[in-house]
């Protein structure tokens, strides 16, 4: 039988979502626990390499973490663990290799979730619980009415991958962040956006691929 334990606040996700999610209600002084599928923090951030950080949010906790990370632009590399410092200094918990399987409910009220770990499985009671696990998990687990893809059509951003680039002349690099970007950022008398798309009629890039994104990496010089 799996083994129980209970906590006020249950985070499923480590990404940037669920590290917040985390360290606030830690400083609230709840008993919290975040618990995390891959072996390491920051979602996408680190294991998928994709940067920005996103979003128009602005707050003083916001601000004061970013600025504990590294700001928007972060050290994929060394994410993970100054994101880990400030969710443990907050009093919360992590387990790491630790993916939801089942959600255990009362009604329509989550009041546990089982995990697949490297324990076994383990149950996990909770007063509440964050789904920021990205998908959606904990929610389509429970029940929860979702919405997929965009309306009319059902289709969905198509997945991509980030990757790195050595040896880059950065005084020649070609830097583009955004859509928007793309649509007026010329090379060689063109937008990188017609670019796109005529290697997308050139069959070089396929018909989901409207642009290709190109960031600087971004390293902290040495550790504080």
């Amino acid at each position: 039988m799996a083994q129980k334990n209970t906590y006020d606040v249950i985070v499923c996700g480590g990404g940037p979502a669920g590290i917040a999610a985390s360290i606030v209600a830690g400083h609230l002084g709840a008993r919290v626990l975040l618990l995390e599928r891959y072996g390491r923090l920051g979602g996408m951030a680190t294991s998928g390499l994709v940067q920005p950080i996103m979003g128009s949010v602005e707050s003083t906790f916001v601000s004061s973490l970013l600025a504990k990370l590294g700001g928007r632009h972060v050290d994929f590399e060394r994410f993970d663990i100054l994101a880990a410092q400030q969710v443990i200094e907050s009093g919360a918990e992590i387990l790491l290799h630790s993916i939801v399987t089942a959600t255990r409910m009362n009604g329509q009220q989550v009041i546990g979730v089982s995990c697949a770990t490297k324990k076994g499985p383990v149950e996990f009671l909770g007063k509440v619980f964050v789904d920021a696990t990205g998908d959606g998990d904990v929610g389509f687990m429970a029940g929860a009415e979702f919405e997929q893809g965009r309306p009319g059509d059902g289709l969905m951003q198509p997945a991509t991958i980030m990757f790195r680039v050595s040896g880059v002349d950065e005084s020649r690099a070609l830097h583009c962040g955004s859509e928007e970007q793309a649509m007026t950022l010329l090379v060689g008398g063109k937008t990188w956006q017609t670019i796109a798309l005529e290697a997308q009629d050139a069959g070089v890039l396929p018909e989901t691929i409207g642009v290709v994104r190109a960031y600087a990496t971004h390293r902290i010089a040495s550790w504080q």
